[in-house]
């Protein structure tokens, strides 16, 4: 969604990114329930500039961060490769808290 709305910003499309979670739900294999929650996430906040910062979703991370890490672990402790899992964690939940987001 990051992506989308920047490129809207830059070309002026004034594209809400609410109402194209809800168009998206028609046909999407993304779950309509996770849709729906992103365009809540939008209509709270039209100009929200990531949904990591919402409320809700920034809850739900805090909630299930340790249950990451734990995955994290028992990965690397089975030597199963996740390339993307570490880093994401890092990301979402380290750089966040160290930045004070949420």
């Amino acid at each position: 969604m990051n992506v989308i709305r920047a490129k809207s910003i830059e070309k002026g499309w004034d594209l809400k990114l609410g109402e194209l979670a809800r168009i998206w739900k028609g046909g999407c294999i993304i779950r309509a329930i996770f849709l729906d929650r992103i365009k809540k996430a939008y209509d709270r906040n039209p100009d929200l500039a990531n949904l990591l910062v919402d409320p809700e979703f920034a809850k739900e991370i805090i909630d299930r961060q340790s249950a990451w890490r734990q995955v994290v672990c028992l990965a690397i402790n089975s030597g199963i490769s996740t390339p993307g899992t570490r880093p994401l964690v890092e990301f979402i939940i380290d750089r966040f808290k160290l930045t004070g987001l949420y």
